[in-house]
């Protein structure tokens, strides 16, 4: 039986210190965090490399600089560390989004920013925002409520932008404002199949927030050239599709092998 709550740290009454970590097999920048984060990125890191049912908590504890005994002092399962990843990410998503909900009044301005910084969540917590879209059914019963009700707040949220958005006639209220919603929130949790933490997609060297503002930009202006700037003259040859493409075949880029 479960009674609705999230899972939550292990806590000790007891007066033993806890175990010692071993020199943790990370980055320097990571020898100073605690041991519950040092314990968090690896398994974000081993979840997303090698996949959540491959990783053994051995081998997390390891990467973190513990022993499998000791990851216990710490955390039950992997399923309490999914759903600490989620809480990390949904956390500051909301924070963010807040922040700037709070400072910004233009609903317009207000969207172009919440889809920027979504997607600069995404690239900041790549490895916990792959495996927390890839194994969301694997959250502990307990916490799915939990989960669900985070979610459906960063939902609202957008949702609400939008709908303030149409009111003001900046949004288009043809559109309906759920259907916005759940296109924009998909289209932006969507970069985590695709965007490399390094920064580069498909070898332009674009970073997180040129990724967002670009996003932003085709979502909240559109992809058609409406204003007529980039319309082919007059009397131009319509541009042919390749059979290969609509029969589903390969189809050249153009690039040198």
């Amino acid at each position: 039986m479960t009674d609705g709550k999230a899972p939550e740290h292990k806590t000790r009454t007891s007066e033993r210190h806890p175990p010692r970590a071993r020199a943790p097999r990370s980055d320097a920048s990571e020898q100073d965090l605690s041991v519950p984060e040092r314990l968090l990125r690896a398994a974000a890191r081993l979840f997303a490399s090698n996949g959540f049912d491959a990783t053994t908590l051995q081998e997390v504890a390891a990467a973190a600089g513990l022993t499998k005994g000791a990851f216990y002092y710490y955390y039950d399962s992997k399923d309490q560390l999914l759903y600490e990843m989620h809480r990390r990410v949904i956390s500051y998503q909301l924070n963010s989004a807040g922040k700037i909900l709070s400072e910004e009044e233009d609903p317009g301005e207000a969207l172009r920013k919440l889809v920027i910084d979504f997607v600069g969540s995404i690239a900041r917590f790549r490895d916990e925002a792959t495996i927390v879209v890839r194994e969301s059914h694997r959250f502990p019963p307990e916490a799915m409520p939990r989960v669900q009700e985070d979610r459906q707040r960063l939902h609202d949220l957008f949702k609400r932008v939008i709908e303030a958005g149409q009111q003001r006639g900046v949004v288009r209220r043809s559109l309906s404002a759920e259907l916005l919603t759940l296109a924009l929130l998909g289209m932006c949790t969507s970069t985590y199949n695709w965007y490399s933490r390094f920064g580069a997609v498909a070898g332009d060297g674009a970073d997180a927030e040129e990724i967002g503002a670009g996003m932003a930009a085709m979502c909240l202006d559109g992809m058609l050239d409406v204003d007529g700037a980039g319309v082919a003259p007059r009397g131009a040859a319509p541009v042919a599709v390749p059979a290969q493409a609509v029969s589903g075949a390969e189809v050249s880029t153009g690039r040198e092998p």
